[in-house]
């Protein structure tokens, strides 16, 4: 489906170009303008079964970088042709035909991040024909500590190399309005009190020497692989939450009003694929694992044993496995394991399943259940399974 237009395209709507229930990829969606798009609706192009579709809106790559901004605006209309033009805190891609790609100063971000809530959009009037990538270069950090929210919100990837580092009351959202994947070079690194992952897809692979406390998820796909090495909340661990990215004030182009992104929120964990998490801490959750067509895969890293307690009795989930191991991954240590379900579920490993380190993905230890806790209660530890939590007894199964 193509919206597009010479002068003006308004999207204030709903579009789904989603695969069957049974089968079939998601669809193509462009919404677009040669001059002026103004893109508020939304939609989706998610697949149950098959590849995730793309949804295009005059996409082009932008780079958070430690050089100047170069075709990059938050500057809206002076149709008066006054001194003062506004701005606001949406940057957009746009063509002064000053360099090749669109590149945003760290030091500009820095800084307005200090004030209010920022988003950063591969969206705008300028269309080079790019996939609508965000790339944070290496050797850069973002940072902050104002309690503030960062959006990145990409048409296609997001690749950081640098580092993004918000403090313990920061947010971080990672969006791709196309399910594209999210990924960290060797030396990126994310430290947030929030982080929020927002219909991201493909192989997204967050294994940075990460520092989070709360994570939460909304409408992803694929494989997404998340690790943590530590939170600024000491032995509270990694805590499936609710996150909110808070609503920025701007414009999206050189000739809009005055306009406002909402904000975004994620209570708990909501995929159709595979979800990897691996913590150096203990992990448990204050918002439901909705998962019921996708397989999910806990594991602790250290040497005295992190409890993994997933209780919430509305979980919904295909498959599980979850490990309390040894920083190293190899052997089990002691530690409490205890998943509760509202239905059903089967207990297994499936192939994107993994531990996620700082090389990538490695593979999980004979079991889908391990821990040097014994299966029959033990003081001072367990392992509970429990489904059927919603009182379905005729789906109560666990296989």
């Amino acid at each position: 489906m193509i919206v597009w237009s010479d002068d003006y395209t308004g999207f204030y709507g709903y579009i789904s170009a989603q695969g069957g229930f049974l089968g079939g990829d998601g669809g193509f969606v462009e919404t677009s303008s040669r001059i002026n798009l103004q893109a508020f609706g939304m939609g989706t192009v998610q697949s149950f079964f098959g590849e995730v579709g793309r949804w295009l809106l005059d996409p082009t790559n932008v780079t958070i970088t430690a050089a100047t901004t170069t075709d990059m605006s938050n500057e809206g209309p002076n149709p008066g042709g006054g001194a003062t033009t506004p701005t606001g805190n949406i940057w957009y891609p746009i063509d002064n035909s000053v360099a090749a790609t669109s590149q945003l100063s760290v030091a500009t971000l820095n800084t307005l991040l200090g004030t209010g809530n920022v988003a950063v959009l591969t969206s705008g009037p300028l269309d080079r024909g790019e996939p609508g990538n965000i790339t944070l270069n290496a050797g850069v950090t973002v940072s902050w500590i104002s309690g503030n929210s960062l959006r990145l919100l990409a048409d296609g990837n997001l690749i950081l190399n640098g580092s993004i580092s918000g403090g313990d009351s920061g947010t971080l959202e990672l969006s791709s309005s196309s399910g594209g994947q999210a990924t960290q070079g060797a030396a990126s690194v994310i430290s947030v009190g929030g982080l929020l992952l927002n219909n991201l897809g493909g192989n997204t692979l967050l294994n940075g020497a990460n520092v989070v406390d709360r994570i939460g998820a909304r409408s992803l796909s694929g494989a997404v692989s998340f690790r943590d090495t530590g939170g600024f909340n000491g032995a509270t661990g990694l805590i499936i939450s609710s996150v909110i990215s808070g609503a920025v004030n701007g414009f999206v182009n050189n000739t809009s009003s005055q306009t406002t992104l909402g904000s975004t929120t994620a209570n708990g964990i909501n995929s159709s694929g595979t979800v990897n998490l691996t913590s150096v801490g203990p992990v448990t959750q204050t918002q439901r694992i909705d998962m019921g067509d996708g397989d999910l895969c806990v594991v602790t890293l250290n040497a005295i044993g992190q409890n993994i307690l997933l209780t919430n009795p509305q979980n919904a989930v295909r498959t599980i496995s979850m490990q309390t191991l040894n920083a190293t991954g190899t052997a089990p240590v002691a530690a409490n394991i205890r998943f509760v379900e509202e239905s059903g579920f089967a207990v297994g490993q499936t192939a994107n399943m993994g531990i996620v380190t700082a090389a990538g993905l490695a593979s999980l230890r004979p079991g889908a259940i391990t821990t040097a806790r014994p299966l029959i209660p033990a003081p001072g530890g367990s392992v509970v399974l429990t489904g059927g939590a919603s009182g379905d007894s005729l789906r109560a199964n666990i296989s």
